[in-house]
């Protein structure tokens, strides 16, 4: 009879095994899975990444793009100074000389623009409208970037 028992008590044992391995088993396969989708979770953030970095790269060259662009276009436009910053003794005799050619062309060159203002006036209003649209405000620009130098 003792018999009896100890195989009854060794049958529990090895039932209470294997509904334990089942378990672990169930339990495995879930943490399997979990794992699959943080693996695939993981690949589509790296491509999201990847899709970001490169984005960022391409805004930042176009950016560096602008503003040499603005830069030069600021650095072709005259420079207006007024009076009161210009003190006529810091001047040279070059730029005195200069100012006096500029001068003596300026008649010639006004008569060329009213001439051509004349010719164009149709065309006129359209282009301020494309002007307007596609160039940014160059006195603006201008302003813009001194403040960024001082």
């Amino acid at each position: 009879m003792e018999e009896n028992v100890t195989v009854q008590q060794l049958s529990q044992a090895l039932n209470q095994l294997l509904d334990a391995y089942e378990n672990l088993q169930t339990k495995n396969d879930d943490l399997k899975k979990e794992l699959e989708e943080a693996q695939t979770e993981n690949e589509e953030l790296k491509e999201q990444v990847s899709l970001l970095s490169s984005t960022t790269t391409e805004q930042t060259s176009e950016m560096d793009a602008m503003i040499n662009r603005i830069e030069s276009i600021l650095s072709n436009a005259p420079v207006v100074e007024s009076a009161a910053q210009q003190e006529p003794s810091s001047q040279t005799a070059d730029s005195q000389e200069d100012t006096q050619d500029r001068e003596e062309t300026l008649p010639e060159f006004e008569n060329s623009i009213e001439e051509t203002t004349a010719e164009n006036e149709p065309e006129k209003e359209e282009i301020k409208e494309e002007t307007s649209k596609d160039q940014p405000d160059l006195g603006r620009m201008q302003a813009l970037l001194n403040g960024f130098n001082n």
